[in-house]
């Protein structure tokens, strides 16, 4: 959805989720660190990834609740963080064309951990 940037707010996370309905063939995929935002209402083809990073505090159950996988950037300074906190991890090959996991993460029940690049 975004390459650089954030879901600014709640309102504009409901337009995605909109745009996502009336794009009922298309599956999006956006990642944030808004961990605040009521995702409870997201459409299947619409898949958000909360971002982790060291010394960020996150509501884990809490997204896990929404139906949320994570993504966990790996920077080796905290690995503690991500072994106590991950489900079912897939680690990061660096290749989004071939790869895709990220896609179907909740669907998928994985956590996918990127290494800091």
């Amino acid at each position: 959805w975004h390459t650089g940037g954030e879901i600014p707010d709640q309102e504009y996370l409901d337009g995605m989720f909109e745009v996502a309905r009336n794009l009922p063939k298309t599956h999006f995929l956006a990642f944030t660190k808004k961990y605040y935002l009521d995702f409870s209402n997201k459409p299947s083809n619409l898949e958000i990834v909360p971002s982790s990073w060291p010394k960020f505090k996150m509501p884990h159950q809490k997204l896990r609740e929404q139906g949320l996988s994570i993504a966990w950037m790996d920077d080796g300074t905290d690995n503690r963080r991500i072994r106590k906190n991950q489900r079912n991890a897939f680690e990061c090959p660096g290749d989004c064309s071939k790869c895709r996991v990220c896609w179907f993460a909740s669907r998928n029940g994985k956590d996918i951990i990127f290494k800091k690049h």
